[in-house]
């Protein structure tokens, strides 16, 4: 489980990544969510509860993105034309008012076809913390400057996101922590 909920942080991480590249690309929108404003001003509780948001949130998503990748593949029957066809439909998905539309749908597939490869490759627990990391690193401020009035659930998060990590990769035991990678002889 450790292995697993780590790459889905790292492809959560992958994603958002990629997603930077098409906003300086493409000068849109970024990529945060509008709930950040209310952790900064609220007390603490409000911050665990929008921790708790995100978590309720991952898991019945990180369901339903598996099942419409389950349906994906009994349509077409093929695993590559499934996350091509799933990448299409949240690239189209997310286009809106774009100047760059092209650019836009190409950077939006490819982060999609990575948000595919999570369920893949790593499963219900990789993809239910993938979009965990998800949400929490696209709705909370993040702020290198410790004098910043909003710093404190910035720094909270990272410390979160650095215990958990670090609980994965203690529960990792010493093998590997994303499997053995063979090469075929």
């Amino acid at each position: 489980m450790g292995r697993d909920a780590l790459g889905g942080c790292a492809t959560s991480v992958a994603i958002i990544a990629a997603n930077v590249v098409g906003q300086r690309l493409t000068s849109a929108a970024p990529l945060t969510g509008r709930t950040w404003f209310d952790l900064l001003v609220r007390p603490t509780r409000t911050f665990l509860q929008f921790i708790s948001f995100f978590a309720v949130n991952a898991v019945w998503m990180g369901l339903a993105f598996l099942f419409v990748l389950f349906l994906l593949r009994m349509l077409v029957r093929k695993d590559w034309l499934a996350v091509a066809v799933m990448g299409a439909i949240f690239g189209a998905a997310g286009l809106g008012d774009s100047e760059h539309r092209v650019m836009s749908f190409l950077i939006l597939s490819v982060s999609a076809g990575i948000g595919v490869f999570i369920p893949l490759r790593f499963g219900l627990v990789g993809t239910v913390s993938g979009l965990f990391f998800f949400f929490i690193l696209t709705n909370v401020p993040l702020t290198m400057d410790p004098s910043a009035w909003y710093a404190g659930p910035g720094l909270a998060v990272l410390l979160l996101i650095l215990g958990i990590a670090g609980a994965f990769v203690i529960s990792v035991g010493g093998r590997p922590l994303f499997g053995r990678l063979a090469l075929e002889e």
